[in-house]
């Protein structure tokens, strides 16, 4: 066996012994693309209505993530995740034309909170048959041909529309009709291409009631905590410092972390006592548009905060689904074994004037 040979079984064999990406289950786009249109798989987009109507994977349904996460009985944003109305919850998902035999492929455009939330919500109701699509939109888009043919398309669209404004302005008419006619003509072929895009802009389509079943006993918590939970591991940790079993992330921006930013419907500002801080943005892939980075690079991010595989560790930004729970995938996706989504996030603990918080 040559060198190169052993070095690669190795690092294969440390892989598997540390777990690493065993609980969360990615799938690429060139995977993903393969199932568009299939009955027995749903895809998902985690983004906010708004977001959904301009792109999204032809034949998904809308759940925003921050909705469907932390939504109270009475459809206000609150900290209490919706699985606690687990019959409010079934109710909402088969409306959504869920079902409970399908594989459910959760997304977003790609920079991955939405995508992460969503996925920790379905993972908490027990579904099992569910993956992330690292990349979301973007990398669909750029695997479909006539996405690439569309924009070409398109800009010569653009073109045709300037030169028929500058050659009216010009009193050109003669010009300016006869580009018309070039222009109705690429128009005709540019939605003849829009109708057999794998991306698509407009509302989610109608969808029968679907038979997803919310079971109150088979919710699992395992990757959440409450804010009793995390003051118990914060105390922990500003009596032990480094050598405590705990460890707790805020995923947010520095203005929001120093209390500059105000947040809406939060009485104060601030962190957690002893947190570190890794903004989402530093886990995804920006230049490449994956929602996550490299596993080594990853590894760097965590390793220079001193976060340490024997820890419990907590994340939690705004409301915790979201950019809490796409730092916590990244960390899960690394091996990281006990690692929990706060969920009440700093909405709760903002507004709880008993608990300690630093600036």
């Amino acid at each position: 066996m040559t060198k190169s040979i052993q070095r690669v079984v190795a690092i294969f064999i440390y892989l598997i012994s540390m777990g690493i990406g065993a609980e969360i289950k990615l799938i690429k786009p060139q995977e993903a693309i393969r199932l568009i249109g299939r009955d027995d798989v749903l895809f998902i987009s985690g983004e906010n209505r708004a977001a959904f109507q301009n792109s999204h994977i032809v034949g998904s349904i809308n759940i925003y993530t921050h909705d469907i996460c932390h939504t109270d009985d009475s459809r206000d944003i609150s900290y209490a995740p919706l699985y606690d109305y687990p019959k409010k919850s079934e109710k909402y998902i088969q409306e959504k034309g869920v079902k409970k035999s399908q594989l459910l492929i959760i997304y977003d455009d790609f920079h991955g909170p939405h995508a992460s939330g969503l996925y920790g919500y379905f993972e908490s109701l027990g579904h099992e048959d569910i993956r992330l699509l690292d990349g979301g939109v973007e990398g669909i888009k750029r695997l479909d041909p006539n996405q690439q043919l569309y924009d070409k398309l398109k800009s010569q669209e653009k073109r045709l529309k300037l030169q028929i404004e500058v050659a009216t302005k010009e009193r050109k008419y003669k010009d300016a009709a006869s580009i018309t006619s070039k222009l109705e003509s690429l128009t005709a072929k540019i939605n003849l291409i829009k109708s057999q895009l794998l991306i698509e802009d407009g509302d989610e389509r109608s969808m029968t009631k679907g038979d997803f079943i919310v079971d109150i006993t088979k919710v699992v918590k395992t990757h959440l905590a409450d804010i009793d939970e995390v003051k118990r591991a914060s105390d922990d940790i500003v009596k032990y410092g480094d050598e405590s079993r705990f460890a707790i992330i805020d995923s947010r921006s520095m203005d929001e972390i120093i209390g500059k930013e105000k947040i809406a419907g939060v009485l104060r500002g601030g962190h957690i006592p002893r947190a570190k801080f890794v903004e989402w943005k530093k886990i995804t892939d920006f230049k490449n548009k994956k929602s996550f980075k490299s596993l080594e690079d990853m590894q760097k991010i965590f390793d220079k905060i001193g976060i340490r595989k024997d820890q419990t560790i907590y994340t939690y930004s705004h409301y915790g689904a979201g950019r809490g729970s796409h730092i916590a995938m990244a960390l899960r996706l690394l091996g990281y074994k006990s690692v929990k989504v706060y969920s009440g996030g700093w909405n709760e603990w903002g507004n709880s004037l008993d608990y300690p918080l630093s600036r």
